[in-house]
């Protein structure tokens, strides 16, 4: 009987010790790896417009629902560690594929399916990505400024807190973003409360739930101004590796509702999207 009290009362505190395992977790790249990511985006909106200005508006009296399907694949190639801790990285565009639809209709836009843009730059000691440009790219300035800001930032999409973090625990991270629309006032920030529910092995698993608000005014639209307002909710799920500080998937599903107003005319939109970032990781 001893023995067998014994037993129980350490696989009790076995549990309590594994469910009390802390980690301190970190997004930052490794040198001499490939990271494969592959960013799968789905999007339902429904916009609609008062009755008495449907005709103006040359939209159907029920609305219009459009869809947006979206596939981006990169590939970060980083080389060797430095005498100083840092290591170069080449990032590449391996696929842009994006397809829209109006009422059932596929619309054609002018975004290439595959654009071979290719990105040089160096890795902090820390794992940091920093670019300063894009050679040879053929697309305008705000565009590159957002390409810029977007890979700069790219290890820090999360921010985890610095002290270990056991199951049970949770942060909040505060995301503001500058959108491109130069000389106008525009402001977007989301808040996502990132939960940690489990640790397996090497992996991490985190639930997420996401909020956010958007307000955006251009004051030099060709028949007046024009003022847009949206907040939404959304929930998801993250895993991440232990042993390559990195996220291998991230998935999202969001809600939103906007409201614009434009020439005197008001315009609602609900919107329902997923995301889904796959992450593969190897050494080189």
């Amino acid at each position: 009987m001893k023995r067998i009290t014994f037993l129980l009362a350490f696989i009790f505190f076995a549990g309590v010790a594994v469910a009390q395992k802390s980690v301190v977790f970190k997004v930052k790249f490794l040198p001499k790896h490939t990271y494969k990511m592959t960013n799968n985006m789905n999007m339902d909106m429904h916009m609609k417009v008062p009755d008495s200005m449907a005709k103006r508006a040359n939209m159907p009296p029920n609305g219009m629902n459009i869809k947006l399907n979206g596939l981006q694949i990169v590939s970060i190639k980083t080389g060797a560690k430095t005498a100083d801790g840092s290591f170069t990285y080449e990032m590449k565009y391996d696929s842009l594929a994006t397809k829209i639809s109006q009422n059932g209709v596929e619309k054609p836009i002018p975004i290439p399916a595959k654009t071979g843009m290719v990105i040089t730059g160096v890795c902090t000691p820390q794992g940091k990505m920093h670019v300063d440009s894009i050679p040879n790219a053929k697309t305008d300035v705000a565009t590159q400024k957002m390409i810029l800001e977007m890979v700069n930032k790219m290890a820090d999409r999360v921010k985890f807190p610095e002290k270990p973090m056991t199951v049970g625990e949770s942060f909040t991270q505060d995301m503001p973003f500058e959108l491109p629309i130069a000389g106008q006032g525009s402001q977007l920030n989301m808040k996502c409360i990132y939960k940690l529910t489990g640790i397996k092995g090497n992996e991490a698993y985190f639930d997420v739930a996401m909020s956010m608000d958007m307000s955006m005014i251009n004051n030099k639209m060709p028949n007046g101004s024009m003022t847009l307002k949206g907040t939404g909710q959304g929930t998801g799920t993250m895993v991440y590796l232990i042993d390559k500080n990195f996220p291998s998937q991230h998935a999202t599903n969001f809600d939103m509702h906007m409201n614009m107003l434009m020439a005197n005319m008001t315009m609602q939109m609900d919107m329902k999207a997923t995301y889904n970032i796959k992450t593969e990781i190897s050494a080189n």
